[in-house]
């Protein structure tokens, strides 16, 4: 907030010094105009830019067409605005009404919509615009966070998999579990929105890995909800869970955000030909759990599968 604060001042500042320089008429405006484009990312202030320049030349046409045929009067201004309004809210221009409309009363007061007016709003649009971008080039980075965030995600995703190990070993750790995926997909909201403000404050870089990291997470999540559930309706005692224990341990303890999962998915493969060729439940709470214990292995598969998908898209990005 500090730093944004600063940046306003400042900007604001030096656009109306350079409009004063340039001998423009209503400088003042182009200190508002760097106010009022300076936004919270690089991406959105250019955005906002283009905008602002388009919206400007649309209501130029429009009020000269309406100073014209009404006269340079308070009742024109009125009709460019019914007109104008509706049209910039088509185009998306909505933030750009207040800049364009305040630069259109620069044609009511000089009484014309000539040459040098039109370019002297302009300048004062190119000044404002240039100055907040010029200022936004700065900002703090977000790549610490992010790998914090990474690795805090990362660490619960490993809990969670470690309690459902111990769940299947017969200690109850369903409390502890939804604990922890609360807190997992709150964690989960913030890195997501932080990853697409890092995006939107890189120009020039593809920053979209943390997008499509946080992404993945997100779908292993889904995987993660389900298998919680699951693991609830299972009778431990009806089947023989040596095996998953074993991998899903083994899974908490390699999970990390470069391990491309591919031993993971073998040794899910090698476990799921276990149950299938043991022997057939004898009782209905053994089929139950068994059947139970498929879905949950088979949601297990799409958390494990998501992974490695995402490390495959992320080869085949860095070999183009």
């Amino acid at each position: 907030m500090v730093v944004k604060s600063v940046k306003m001042a400042i900007s604001a500042t030096l656009a109306i010094v350079t409009a004063q320089w340039f001998g423009l008429l209503n400088p003042a405006s182009a200190g508002i105009i760097a106010i009022l484009s300076l936004t919270d990312t690089k991406k959105s202030t250019v955005k906002i830019g283009l905008g602002r320049l388009l919206a400007l030349g649309i209501a130029t046409l429009i009020a000269g067409v309406f100073f014209h045929l009404i006269g340079y009067r308070a009742l024109a201004f009125g009709a460019y605005l019914i007109c104008f309004v509706p049209i910039a809210l088509s185009f998306n221009l909505a933030d750009a009404i207040p800049i364009s409309s305040v630069l259109v009363t620069h044609y009511l007061l000089a009484q014309t919509v000539d040459r040098s007016m039109i370019i002297n709003s302009y300048s004062l649009m190119l000044i404002g615009v240039g100055w907040a971008l010029l200022f936004n080039l700065y900002m703090p980075s977000t790549d610490n966070r992010l790998q914090i965030l990474q690795l805090e995600i990362d660490t619960a995703i490993s809990g969670l998999l470690a309690s459902f190990a111990e769940r299947l070993q017969g200690d109850d750790s369903q409390k502890q579990s939804a604990s922890l995926l609360a807190e997992l997909n709150a964690q989960l909201i913030t890195a997501q929105k932080m990853a697409l403000h890092h995006a939107d404050n890189h120009l020039l870089q593809d920053t979209r890995y943390y997008i499509e990291y946080f992404t993945m997470r997100h779908k292993q999540v889904e995987a993660i909800e389900s298998m919680c559930y699951l693991i609830n309706e299972i009778e431990v005692a009806d089947i023989a869970a040596t095996p998953i224990v074993t991998i899903l341990e083994k899974t908490s303890r390699e999970f990390d955000a470069h391990n491309p999962v591919s031993e993971l998915l073998n040794d899910l493969e090698v476990t799921f030909d276990f149950y299938e060729q043991s022997p057939l439940p004898k009782t209905r709470s053994e089929f139950e759990s068994r059947a139970k214990l498929y879905q949950f292995m088979t949601e297990f598969h799409h958390l494990l599968e998501a992974k490695a998908i995402f490390m495959q898209q992320q080869t085949d990005i860095k070999s183009v």
